[in-house]
């Protein structure tokens, strides 16, 4: 009988958990990965190297098997999600009892970005693999050169498949400093494989340019940073964060359900008082451990605080709504609380009550209706458009691109796609009148989502450059020409769909 203790447990449990119910709702970056390996573009991209490559090449055994390329993929992710989770809780083992470090990796097995990121085709999980599995090695007994070497080459190769892994490195460099108590021994052996990985990423990028040196060369490396739609620090920043870690909590459809839905049921009332309680729960367990770490510094209390820092000041600069940024900050965070209360009682008791109510709360309400296609924003409104027979003359005006992306991928449909709040930068006046213009000059259909009219507001990027009254004045001049073609809900709520006649 194969013991829990080993980890094997975890990992059976997790693998069947992940690929039976795999997420039927995939994002518009999963649908990038899959759709640029059709085309046999991008089998490197700068800013996640090897998993782009990884992609292109489980998309064409998928294909040469007859199998359908997004499943197989995502299945993949099952088992690497399974095997990060088993790092985890061994990891959780060598801290603390093997209660609560079964118990916590559950509640990260269940938290709904973990879940997502796991039975999707996504790369963060990728990277918190080669993660978790450093984070073991850390843990597994005194300092030794080998363990020290495996753990820099992980961390090499986790960055050449997402660059958000090389954030880890200064922070474990030095916790190995600490241990070995020899920065020179420690240097000895972290630079042979990481210049190796940055050689060749830099390798690789040399070949993805076409003129040769150092200006485009970082630009390759640094091509997100140059879009305009990342890395932006404002008051507004601090809502936002929250509303990406209440997504990789909690995924967040059930509680846009509640507040667009038109009825309140006494079903949303139970998601709300639970949702409520384990917040409260999250905060006491936080404030706990902020408290045991400034009474005990130790060095893997540092080396974790050091993480959570830096991985959140990131994900608050670079892209604070996004709930997969936001897990590594978590991750940290729960290998700090595990040693915290592992010794206090009380903590032990709040600890397993909110994990519990939160790992019911998130199977319930978001991942089991999350892995049915009949509750997917992305497969009914693909469907819908496609009865519309759209061309390549038609134009449709949708902020949510996952929509235009499944179309694209399930219907080989495509159908030129834009909307008001992705247009290019410029003076807004003149961004405004080349948007208006590309409307009234499409040679066929324009499609107009009703939510594109009025973004909700909690997707507050949609008015970064644009206010309400920009919306308003941009579309007013077409409201007594909208001809209502269908309707799909989203978050609770009709969307109408409308021709502009």
């Amino acid at each position: 009988m194969v013991k829990l203790d080993s980890g094997i447990g975890i990992l059976i449990v997790f693998s069947l958990f992940f690929l039976i119910f795999q997420s039927a709702d995939q994002g518009v970056d999963s649908y990038a990965f899959v759709l640029d390996a059709r085309a046999g573009i991008a089998f490197f991209h700068p800013h996640h190297l090897f998993y782009n490559s990884l992609v292109h090449i489980l998309f064409r055994v998928s294909v040469s098997l007859g199998m359908e390329a997004m499943r197989v993929i995502s299945a993949v992710s099952s088992l690497l999600g399974a095997l990060t989770l088993t790092f985890i809780f061994l990891t959780l083992k060598n801290r603390t009892t093997s209660a609560m470090a079964l118990v916590l990796t559950i509640a990260m097995g269940c938290m709904h970005a973990f879940w997502s990121f796991s039975t999707s085709v996504e790369v963060n999980i990728t990277s918190m693999m080669f993660l978790s599995l450093s984070f073991y090695l850390l843990s597994a007994g005194p300092p030794t050169a080998r363990d020290s070497i495996a753990v820099f080459t992980l961390l090499a190769i986790g960055t050449l498949f997402h660059q958000l892994t090389a954030l880890a490195v200064i922070p474990i460099f030095f916790y190995e400093v600490k241990r070995h108590r020899s920065f020179l021994r420690v240097m000895k052996y972290a630079l042979p494989s990481l210049v190796t990985g940055a050689l060749l990423y830099l390798a690789i990028g040399i070949t993805q340019i076409q003129d040769i040196n150092i200006v485009e060369l970082y630009k390759w490396l640094t091509m997100y940073g140059h879009l305009g739609y990342w890395g932006t620090v404002g008051r507004g920043n601090f809502l936002i964060s929250l509303w990406g870690i209440i997504k990789a909590v909690f995924g967040g459809d059930m509680l846009r359900q509640v507040v667009y839905g038109d009825v309140l049921t006494l079903f949303h009332i139970f998601y709300i008082v639970a949702v409520i309680f384990v917040s409260v729960g999250i905060l006491m367990i936080c404030g706990y451990t902020v408290y045991c770490f400034i009474k005990k510094r130790g060095a893997f209390e540092w080396l974790f605080v050091s993480l959570a820092a830096i991985y959140s000041i990131f994900g608050f600069w670079w892209t604070p709504t996004d709930a997969g940024f936001w897990l590594y900050p978590i991750l940290s965070m729960l290998m700090l609380s595990a040693t915290a209360i592992a010794g206090n009682r009380p903590m032990r008791k709040i600890m397993y009550v909110t994990v519990s109510i939160m790992i019911a709360v998130n199977l319930f309400y978001e991942i089991f209706p999350a892995s049915s296609a009949k509750n997917s924003v992305a497969l009914r409104g693909a469907a819908v458009l496609n009865e519309l027979h759209l061309t390549s003359d038609d134009l449709l005006l949708n902020n949510l691109m996952r929509i235009r992306s499944a179309l694209e991928y399930h219907y080989n449909t495509i159908v030129p796609t834009t909307c008001l709040g992705f247009r290019e930068f410029g003076p807004k006046e003149q961004v405004i009148e080349n948007y208006l213009a590309r409307i009234d000059l499409t040679p066929g259909r324009v499609i107009l989502f009703e939510d594109e009219i009025n973004p909700e507001p909690h997707r507050r990027f949609m008015y970064d450059r644009f206010s309400r009254e920009d919306y308003a004045r941009v579309y007013g001049r077409y409201m007594d020409r909208l001809v209502s073609l269908d309707s799909i809900e989203v978050f609770g709520r009709q969307i109408r769909i409308y021709r502009i006649d």
